[in-house]
């Protein structure tokens, strides 16, 4: 349940910090938190495009997880340091922003 995750060390914990192996940064950025039916991609391009040009943007809305693909990595960098620092919203909910695996470009590599 949403209570226990809560719980188990919460946020913000140094614990939180080691748990997750930090992928490099990169273009991608996955995008979690929102978990919402009224959430779309417009909305989601619309909030990134303030950090920079955004390319593309999937959504697993049943999952409640999005990747947004940026044009840079400058942009990528500039929209998770401020998801971490201040937080961005979409709607009521707060975004969790992490670096996804950047899947266009790049030396390319049998991947996982």
């Amino acid at each position: 349940s949403m209570k226990r995750q809560f719980e188990n060390g919460g946020f913000g914990g140094p614990a939180f910090k080691k748990q997750h192996t930090e992928m490099p940064p990169s273009r991608a950025l996955f995008v979690a938190g929102f978990g919402s039916a009224y959430v779309t991609e417009d909305m989601l391009r619309e909030i990134f495009s303030a950090y920079g040009p955004v390319q593309t943007v999937f959504m697993k809305p049943d999952k409640g997880i999005a990747f947004v693909n940026m044009g840079d990595v400058g942009s990528a960098t500039a929209a998770k340091n401020h998801a971490e620092t201040y937080g961005i919203m979409c709607g009521p909910q707060r975004l969790v922003v992490k670096f996804g695996k950047d899947s266009s470009g790049g030396g390319g590599g049998g991947g996982g």
